[in-house]
């Protein structure tokens, strides 16, 4: 084989060099580890700029490196690994203890009470390490253990070292201040990690190592399930690190039976961890939540994930950055786990490329998903959501938002999670595989795209079928909108595009998802789902007389869900085809399709469902509809031990347009926000409203109602944000809702509070004690709409409790 680069190193491997070829399958990603020793010296060929390596006996397995394009100029580049494994220096276990998987075992520590303190320190290059750590007891091959902080701190450094078959953890650092660099360094047939950072480890750069082959040692400690009985099975990864790294770059995982890289994202700006790659691993990058209001991922490149490439879990800071990431070849590409409860959250995508099955990838291997459950917890199957939709590839997964977070790190004791990992799920059944929501959804967010390349996607692949984009059918209550801008698509199939069809995720609705279904009544997740194009590159082409052709300037588009709640209604101004062929979805060519949500703020509100929430466009009106209603059903129950909150609702809406609004019992106290940037936008909603009662609204917060809102006459779409007016004869509440870019932010939201007044005519309200005043017969006339002479008092009472008549009782009473 002629290895890219390595001119440098061809030098040095001579021939009886010690080699590891890294796997490029997921089927067997540690197992797939191949070891060679090379014949001959390695040699430099100029002329192709990669070393020849010559080396005895053919490879068992098809090892990938290729180079192909993406569109639009780039290229991406999947290759496996070849590491070096021999050193001149070797430490060597001479006996492991059979099968306790006991070998040696090194410890750098401090000495406590000695005057001066003792402290041990290490700097190892080119040194091997075979056989060593004590698996049974979770002790590394190298430790670093301080129980101090130093003023000066030791400094450490691994670089160029090789550790081979270890029995634990190759290098677990408990390091405390102490500098610690781990460098240029190969790390082959690894139990539970190559790299381990424990917590307080606050000084750790970890750079351009080399992780191939990684499992879960056979006598690594399991916890038992508290409420079920059954074993919890630790999670691992190449690089663990609970202590986010000072810098982390150029680093490579590879054959991983679990996962390739496991720590918290960064906080904004980036500035730690970069151009670090995974591939051949059951899970990619598990991100776990950082802390404050920002976090970001950078520069990864993950391929041949057999469950997902990048997970993002228990999504926490209001907003989150993932900046050029490359997916490919994997089950599911990116899948972001928010898990915040209410609050309003943004995912921000750019420079991203998500392949679908490259030239990377055949039928013969890695063709179907591999994921963790509790039934299976060392992932010989698919157990994943999509498995019943028979999926094989997914790009990206529509996020959703619950109350219920997943991770050990987010919900259990430190103590749990440093043996079972940060990431492990605490409720096992509810909570595998990772993708898995079976809680109840709250709180909506929104992804933006900018610069995304989708390549390589085939409706039909290899007997399973593959989308770029879909919802996840796990959440009937909330899926994300995406905004996308400069998209870039490359070798992708119409069909492959975009699934948000009923009939075709239906056998993924399962449990309470089971509305969601063609044949039920309809969810939130699926039904107001919604894709905004606002440069027409999504949609990439149009048909004009029959034939493509690329969309003009100033094309914009909505992609909105096909399912039988929208069909009807949206058929007028959308059309089910993309690129000539029929699609998964709605595709509505400059059409804008923006979000509204309704939320009870009563007393008690989550335990009531208001709704449906119907919205019927005004007939008469030009607004493009010509028949059905927008509606949304609004939460359902869950299973797993949870509270339920049903107080909210969403919906898909078109700008300018006046709707006729119903639910089934409108609260008395109502939230109403409007997803739409731009002050252009309004709607008008006239909500049946059988009560003679005036209302105040309140905009963003504010804690006094603006009297110039209330309006004398019917509000229009020209009218300020929150215009509203009561007309108690036509039993109407009317309110205008106009867009603005903090109204986008959550901060221009309408609360809408009935008032103890008595809307007597449009123009004319008072307060309950007027109008049960001295003019109650004129009052009570102009109310109902009658000449006063009709209203006639025949008894009043001042006793508020009627009672029957006694034949003894000498005093009036009243009936």
């Amino acid at each position: 084989a002629c290895v890219l680069g390595g001119e440098v190193a061809a030098a040095d491997w001579k021939a009886g060099t010690e080699i590891a070829i890294a796997p490029t399958e997921f089927d067997d990603p540690r197992g797939h580890v191949e070891r060679r020793t090379l014949k001959a010296d390695a040699a430099w060929q100029a002329n192709r700029s990669c070393t020849l390596l010559n080396w005895t006996g053919a490879l068992l397995r098809a090892h990938y490196a290729g180079e192909f394009g993406v569109g639009g100029g780039k290229t991406v580049s999947l290759r496996s690994v070849v590491a070096r494994m021999d050193r001149s220096v070797i430490f060597e276990s001479t006996g492991t203890d059979g099968g306790n998987y006991y070998g040696g075992h090194i410890e750098i520590f401090d000495v406590l009470g000695t005057s001066p303190m003792r402290v041990g320190k290490v700097q190892l290059r080119y040194t091997q390490f075979k056989d060593f750590g004590k698996g049974g007891s979770l002790s590394a091959a190298i430790k670093i253990g301080y129980k101090s902080n130093f003023d000066p701190a030791p400094v450490n450094v691994f670089e160029g070292n090789s550790w081979v078959d270890s029995l634990a953890y190759c290098i677990h650092a408990q390091s405390s201040n102490s500098p610690l660099l781990i460098k240029n360094n190969v790390f082959v047939n690894s139990t539970d990690a190559g790299i381990y950072i424990d917590k307080g480890s606050s000084a750790v750069k970890i750079l351009d190592n080399a992780v191939i082959g990684v499992y879960l040692s056979p006598v690594a400690p399991t916890m038992t399930n508290e409420a079920s009985g059954g074993s919890r099975v630790p999670n691992y990864a190449g690089i663990r690190a609970d202590e986010l790294p000072v810098l982390m770059i150029g680093n490579v995982v590879a054959g991983s039976n679990d996962m390739g890289f496991m720590h918290q994202a960064e906080p904004c700006p980036p500035m730690r961890i970069f151009n670090n790659e995974a591939f051949a691993t059951i899970m990619g990058v598990f991100l776990l939540p950082s802390s404050g209001n920002c976090q970001t991922a950078n520069l990864y490149k993950v391929w041949k994930a057999a469950h997902i490439a990048v997970f993002l879990a228990d999504v926490k800071p209001s907003s989150t950055y993932l900046s050029h990431i490359t997916v490919a070849d994997s089950h599911i590409g990116v899948f972001p786990y928010f898990s915040t409860g209410k609050a309003f959250r943004r995912l921000f995508m750019t420079d991203t490329i998500i392949i679908g099955s490259s030239p990377a990838s055949s039928c013969l291997a890695s063709k179907f998903c591999r994921s963790q459950s509790m039934s299976d917890p060392t992932m010989q199957n698919c157990n994943s959501i999509f498995a019943p939709s028979n999926f094989r590839r997914l790009g990206f997964v529509a996020p959703f938002n619950t109350a219920n977070s997943k991770t050990c790190q987010v919900t259990s004791d430190p103590r749990k999670c440093r043996q079972m990992s940060p990431a492990y799920p605490m409720l096992d059944e509810c909570h595998f595989p990772w993708e898995k929501e079976i809680h109840m959804e709250n709180g909506l967010g929104w992804t933006f795209f900018e610069r995304t390349t989708f390549a390589y996607w085939k409706a039909a692949d290899c007997g399973y079928r593959s989308r770029a984009y879909t919802m996840s059918n796990s959440g009937p209550e909330v899926s994300f909108p995406s905004t996308f801008t400069d998209t870039t698509w490359h070798e992708a199939e119409a069909l492959a595009r975009v699934d948000l069809s009923a009939e075709s995720l239906n056998d993924g609705f399962v449990g309470r998802r089971s509305p969601c279904r063609t044949t039920g009544g309809g969810c939130m997740g699926l039904d107001q789902a919604l894709i905004q194009d606002t440069d027409g590159t999504f949609v990439e082409k149009i048909s004009v007389g029959g034939i493509l052709v690329p969309v003009p300037p100033n094309t914009t588009a909505s992609i909105i869900p096909w399912t039988p709640r929208t069909d009807i209604v949206w058929t007028s101004q959308c059309t089910t085809t993309l690129l000539g062929a029929t699609v998964g979805a709605q595709v509505c060519i400059n059409t804008t399709v923006q979000l509204m949500e309704m939320r009870n703020l009563d007393r008690g509100a989550k335990d009531v469902k208001f709704g449906p929430w119907v919205l019927t466009p005004d007939v008469p009106e030009d607004n493009g509809f010509e028949g059905g209603v927008l509606s949304s059903v609004g939460p359902f129950y869950a299973s797993c031990p949870c509270g339920w909150d049903f107080s909210f609702y969403h919906i898909l809406i078109k700008p300018v347009v006046t709707y006729d609004a119903e639910v089934l019992s409108l609260p008395e106290n109502f939230m109403l926000r409007y997803w739409s940037p731009r002050p252009e936008d309004s709607v008008l909603l006239r909500f049946f409203y059988p009560d003679s009662r005036g209302v105040n609204v309140f905009v963003g917060g504010e804690s006094q109602p603006d009297m110039a809102l209330k309006l004398g006459r019917m509000p229009t779409l020209a009218d300020a944000h929150g215009a509203h007016i009561v007309d108690a004869q036509a039993l109407i509440l009317a309110i205008t809702l106009r867009g603005s870019p903090e109204g986008f932010q959550s901060r221009r939201d309408l609360v809408i509070r009935r008032s103890p007044t008595v809307k007597l005519k449009m123009n004319v309200e008072i307060s309950i004690s007027e109008f049960n005043g001295a003019n109650f017969e004129t009052n009570l006339a102009i109310l109902l709409g009658i000449p006063p002479e009709r209203v006639k008092v025949v008894a009043v009472g001042m006793r508020r409790r009627l009672h029957d008549d006694d034949e003894n009782d000498d005093e009036d009473t009243t009936r």
